[in-house]
């Protein structure tokens, strides 16, 4: 981790599930405990592109607008320092949280999943909404499906 940040100087975004402090090498910290996959992941949105509004000589009404702030842009790195908690409430959302997240070839996702952590029953939320535990697959199969489908 850190000859990356000396060589290419990233911008870190640190998604905090349980860690309390922000890491030193962070420049951006967003507390995650207690809200929904959807908030984080504008959270980290907001987080990178308010740089790149900021840099980019083009407006939002410029056809090219967002082809011109991926080549402008550094290299992001967002650090989740623990997935067993969204794990265990919404792991259906996995796919729609990291689509949102990584949005342009510059961003690198680093996420931690404890094996040794058993997973909670899904949360009444996640229920209601339609997930069904029964023909869903266990969050460790469905992020090892997704860390390999990219």
């Amino acid at each position: 981790l850190p000859n990356f940040l000396q060589l290419k100087r990233a911008k870190v975004i640190f998604v905090s599930f349980s860690t309390v402090k922000k890491p030193a090498l962070a420049d951006v910290f967003v507390r995650a405990w207690s809200k929904t996959l959807q908030t984080i992941a504008t959270e980290i949105t907001t987080a990178i592109t308010n740089k790149q509004e900021s840099k980019s000589p083009y407006t939002k009404t410029h056809f090219f607008f967002i082809f011109a702030n991926i080549a402008l842009d550094k290299e992001h790195l967002i650090v989740i320092d623990s997935l067993n908690t969204p794990a265990s409430l919404t792991p259906h959302l996995f796919p729609t949280f990291f689509s949102s997240v990584i949005t342009s070839p510059c961003t690198t996702l680093v996420a931690v999943y404890h094996t040794d952590i058993p997973v909670l029953p899904p949360s009444r939320s996640a229920l209601d909404a339609g997930y069904n535990p029964d023909y869903s697959p266990d969050p460790e199969t469905l992020l090892c499906h997704l860390a390999t489908a990219v």
